[in-house]
């Protein structure tokens, strides 16, 4: 696990910065855990360290106080 930063722009197209915790990820993708939904098929950034994925959102469901997402990779 990994604390990561999620780029993406809401629904207003105003660019926003998410922190997070990478919890997996492989060739197709990657899951994490934050604190505030991204809509599904919002396209994002991941970055951590120097490692970056570009992908979209293809499940966000909540998790208690978080929300567990999962991305697709471009």
């Amino acid at each position: 696990m990994a604390w990561i930063g999620a780029l993406w722009e809401d629904k207003t197209g105003t660019p926003r910065i998410t922190p997070g915790k990478l919890e997996d990820k492989s060739r197709g993708g990657a899951s994490m855990r934050i604190k505030e939904p991204i809509s599904v098929g919002s396209k994002l950034i991941l970055q951590w360290g120097i490692e970056q994925i570009s992908g979209t959102v293809t499940y966000c469901r909540r998790d208690g106080k978080e929300y567990v997402l999962g991305v697709q990779r471009d």
